[in-house]
């Protein structure tokens, strides 16, 4: 279940109300503002005119209020479960900004103080048949590190290396400083059975014209009373055929499987060639009943930094497919202050701009966020 619609947001004054009134169930929310999720406080208020575009001339220093607020977001849904020997429900959080405190149906499931990472929580015991509710609490940034360490000098804020956040939201020479939190990216409540891919790598390990060893890394997980023989079958689907191996999944929950393909279509960058995606498909069974699966694209090819050349001069060239590139690029900063907001269309015209313009690398700015980064990937894929 997708559940990044129907979400309400309001600012509670800390020590008024406790939290867990605020996380109760029937706590009253009826006059709570509507929330966008993906999305931010910030961007909230200004959809309805309740603060000014913080763009515009000093607007920016207007709306520092809102950063020194704590802020609630609720939102509640109708479950019912459907009893399965081996499952649980998992609330996953793919992208919380930043302190934030979870709960389900009155219920404390943790927090988090991590922009980057997804979080997740078992809610099988908390889930109630039929009405639910959940409800986090983002607390202010400055109101939680305020007891660290100050003594030193910082460009744009001081309280910003504390923080497991977009760096720029702290202000940089490009933007305004405009300390965001919010649930920033999607929200999901998902059924794990015995066991599941936690994540998926795939290199090109050799490549050429001729043939291509790809070495794709698997990370599963397993309920604790699970201990049953998995298996896990890698597919890598090409324009005329498809390439796949089984093997058992590793007990320590790690397998590493390669792939032999023979003929690989490789990836260029536009200006050099077609940058072709391949499929990859991994299934996670028991016997015949497929427990998970991942899919994704990725390319075949082989790039490597050249600091020396033939005589033993200096270099520093980019070498794709044993093909010196030239590279021609820009420094992509993050598109706006407020990341969960953006539609991946902007992230898609952007970069096809850069395409037009016959970029062929893009270097990805450290002060950001991970927001879209799939999409980015796809869009590259296309267009470099």
């Amino acid at each position: 279940m997708n559940l990044s619609e129907g979400w309400k947001l309001h600012d509670v004054e800390e020590g008024k109300v406790s939290d867990l009134t605020v996380a109760d169930p029937d706590y009253i929310d009826h006059y709570w503002m509507k929330a966008e999720v993906p999305g931010d406080v910030h961007s909230t208020l200004l959809a309805r005119n309740l603060i000014e575009d913080p763009f515009f001339g000093h607007n920016d220093l207007k709306c520092k209020w809102v950063e020194d607020k704590t802020w609630w977001y609720r939102k509640e849904f109708i479950f019912f479960r459907k009893d399965h020997p081996g499952t649980r429900q998992q609330l996953t959080f793919e992208g919380l900004d930043t302190f934030a405190t979870i709960y389900v149906n009155g219920v404390e499931l943790g927090s988090t103080e991590n922009m980057f990472i997804a979080h997740h929580f078992d809610v099988t015991r908390e889930l109630r048949e039929g009405r639910n509710v959940i409800a986090v609490k983002f607390a202010s940034v400055a109101e939680r590190v305020k007891e660290k360490e100050k003594n030193y000098w910082a460009g744009f804020g001081k309280d910003r290396i504390w923080t497991r956040k977009a760096q720029y939201h702290f202000g940089w020479d490009w933007g305004p400083q405009i300390v965001t939190c919010g649930i920033w990216r999607d929200v999901l409540l998902e059924t794990k059975q015995e066991a599941e891919i936690e994540n998926v790598y795939a290199r090109t390990r050799e490549a050429s014209k001729e043939a291509a060893t790809i070495q794709v890394d698997v990370v599963t997980s397993r309920l604790a009373d699970v201990n049953e023989e998995l298996s896990l079958t890698v597919l890598v689907k090409g324009k005329e055929k498809t390439d796949s191996y089984t093997v058992e999944a590793g007990r320590d929950g790690r397998t590493t499987v390669q792939l032999d393909v023979a003929n690989p279509e490789l990836w260029w960058t536009h200006d050099l060639g077609d940058p072709f995606l391949y499929e990859l498909e991994v299934l996670l069974a028991k016997d015949d009943a497929v427990l998970d699966h991942y899919n994704c694209t990725f390319g075949i090819r082989e790039l490597e930094l050249k600091q020396k050349d033939d005589e033993g001069n200096e270099r520093f060239t980019f070498v794709l497919n044993g093909v010196e590139l030239f590279a021609k690029g820009a420094n992509w900063i993050p598109v706006d202050s407020f990341p969960g907001s953006v539609p991946d269309s902007r992230y898609n015209h952007l970069i096809g701009l850069a395409k037009e313009a016959n970029m062929n690398m893009l270097r990805v700015w450290g002060g950001g966020s991970t927001r879209r980064i799939s999409s980015m990937k796809n869009a590259a894929g296309t267009a470099y």
